[in-house]
């Protein structure tokens, strides 16, 4: 492991007293340093070659430069630019269904055969995302809204008559608080469906909350707009019916519904595999 470096309050500390005349075995006593370390930095403050007039107008920041060389050597190289650059595309590419890490370190290996090893490929890669993708933090409160949407994947069911594989819609509700999701699948999206399907997730949950969140799919928006939104008869009805609101996601911005979003990548595996699971998944095969 790396020796972690002091900092610069005892680095001034070590110095002054070494100007004081005090011996290396005394100033590593009174300030907790090994002798060792003292050594170390006050060769390193030797070879910077600062007066004390000088030192006395740095700021830390430019004393630190100075004693660990902070040249930045290694993120500026050429191997790390070129990197960044893959990561522009790369980024944008991993939503993407069926792209993964590897597959885009697979493809960024093939362009530079010396570049980084998969390890540190994700690593970076983890670093550039939490250093360019700055999340807001919500904060949830019992009963405030639902959250609803329907799985890009469809389901497949086989009709037992003729054999034929039929596609089906996958609904998903989740209360954002608990985590608790419904997961059910249907026909269509369209009207008669998304009506029995609120209703379901409803009676299972137990009760209405305040707002229900959806995504601008034709059966809940007539018109999209992040102000003002438009919605289908259906859902003033069901608002009148169970004296709530409706509310929509801003278009094209999934992080407004992000915990049904994680649940949508979640349900289709979790659906197939049993009717209900330890994570507050129900499945309800309405077909």
């Amino acid at each position: 492991m790396a020796q972690k470096a002091i900092d610069m309050h005892q680095l001034k500390q070590v110095q002054q007293l070494h100007r004081d005349g005090v011996p290396i075995k005394e100033i590593a006593r009174r300030t907790g340093i090994s002798r060792k370390t003292v050594k170390k930095y006050l060769r390193k403050l030797q070879t910077t070659c600062v007066s004390q007039d000088d030192e006395q107008q740095l700021t830390d920041k430019e004393l630190s430069d100075q004693i660990f060389n902070n040249d930045q050597t290694a993120i500026g190289s050429q191997r790390f630019t070129t990197l960044l650059a893959h990561f522009e595309q790369a980024k944008g590419e991993l939503h993407k269904t069926g792209v993964t890490r590897q597959l885009l370190w697979m493809e960024y290996l093939q362009d530079n055969p010396n570049g980084y090893q998969y390890s540190q490929y994700c690593y970076l890669f983890r670093k550039y995302l939490k250093d360019t993708d700055p999340a807001f933090h919500w904060e949830y409160r019992p009963g405030e809204f639902s959250q609803m949407d329907f799985a890009g994947k469809k389901l497949a069911y086989v009709e037992r008559s003729t054999g034929e594989v039929i596609d089906c819609e996958v609904f998903v509700g989740v209360l954002p608080f608990s985590g608790l999701i419904f997961c059910a699948a249907v026909r269509t999206q369209q009207t008669a469906d998304f009506a029995d399907c609120t209703n379901h997730m409803v009676n299972y949950m137990g009760g209405v909350t305040l707002t229900y969140l959806v995504d601008n799919f034709r059966t809940a928006v007539k018109r999209a707009d992040k102000n003002e939104p438009v919605f289908t008869e259906l859902c003033y009805q069901l608002s009148d019916h169970y004296q709530t609101t409706f509310s929509a996601t801003r278009p094209r911005e999934p992080t407004d519904k992000g915990m049904v979003e994680n649940a949508v990548k979640r349900s289709p595996y979790a659906a197939t595999k049993s009717k209900t699971s330890t994570s507050g998944m129900v499945f309800v095969n309405k077909i």
